[in-house]
């Protein structure tokens, strides 16, 4: 559709499985699909080690803005406790099991 302000388009039904949204990175046009725009992976039942699988990073690891929803409490290093519905999100790409490397948001009710 070309020569179309983005308001004149027709609007989707279904922003999920073969969707795409255009973007520029660097004066290029690119694509992107929900999966990569949506950081929400999933629920995560681990109790000793945050998630390395699921990710949006290269290999499926955790990609910075990558969240997980607990569904049982985690214990990092034996001291570092996150209770089921905190939301812990990878602050870096590819964080690990480095503490640091992840945000702990509060557990939602």
């Amino acid at each position: 559709m070309p020569n179309k302000k983005i308001t004149e388009l027709p609007t989707g039904n279904n922003f999920m499985g073969a969707s795409w949204i255009e973007g520029v990175e660097g004066g290029v046009n690119v694509k992107y699909s929900p999966d990569q725009i949506n950081p929400f992976r999933g629920d995560y039942s681990g109790t000793t080690s945050f998630p390395t699988t699921g990710g949006r990073y290269t290999g499926g690891v955790p990609a910075a803005g990558d969240r997980w929803r607990l569904t049982a409490e985690l214990t990092i290093g034996g001291t570092d406790i996150y209770s089921p519905g905190t939301i812990i999100e990878a602050a870096i790409n590819t964080p690990g099991q480095t503490t640091g490397n992840w945000i702990k948001i509060a557990a939602q009710l």
